[in-house]
């Protein structure tokens, strides 16, 4: 992902870039946020969105480190790219029959749906008022191995969110059963 990265960032599009990378697997893990509703076209059969999916939003003009808490879906990536390239898809047009329906909507998106037009766009999360520049690749990487040592440390590490959040009784169960098979002799490198 770091290549991806740099090679966004040292581009001449730099400034127009956006980048979104979704986790979209939850493992089977238990969230202890229900799934709110959603508005759909068919509220019978698609009427909630499902598990939360994590997402980091990349551009010069997002606040580095900001975390939003606004419900964004699959379809917020959708309404940005409409928003930005053909806003008029997001309209429900008129409806037409027989041959002026056809003749009418040549090389035009047809309507997005319900899930689509009131989903929030990326567009919100852009609030800088200049671009920042990318920072320098080595840095990134020193930064990022320095992470990953003082993780395995259990080391404090200024301006990690990680380090702030409390274990979970289901993360302080797994490591407690993770110990206790190391100390009865499983191989640390098997499953």
């Amino acid at each position: 992902m770091l290549a991806v990265y740099h090679a966004l960032a040292t581009s001449p599009q730099w400034e127009k870039t956006l980048l979104v990378i979704f986790y979209d697997e939850h493992g089977g893990f238990f969230d202890h946020l229900a799934p709110p509703g959603a508005p759909d076209d068919d509220p019978q059969v698609f009427g909630r969105y499902g598990v939360r999916v994590r997402a980091l939003v990349v551009s010069p003009w997002v606040e580095p480190r900001s975390v939003s808490h606004t419900v964004f879906d699959h379809t917020s990536i959708i309404k940005t790219i409409l928003l930005r390239f053909c806003p008029d898809a997001l309209h429900e047009p008129e409806r037409q029959h027989g041959l002026l329906a056809r003749i009418s909507s040549a090389g035009r998106p047809h309507p997005t749906g319900a899930r689509v037009a009131h989903a929030h766009d990326l567009g919100e999360l852009l609030t800088r008022t200049a671009p920042r520049s990318a920072p320098a690749r080595y840095a990134l990487i020193h930064d990022a191995a320095a992470r990953a040592v003082a993780r395995t440390q259990n080391a404090p590490i200024d301006g990690d969110p990680i380090g702030r959040q409390h274990s979970t009784d289901l993360q302080i169960r797994i490591a407690a059963a993770t110990r206790e098979l190391r100390r009865r002799g499983h191989p640390a490198n098997r499953p």
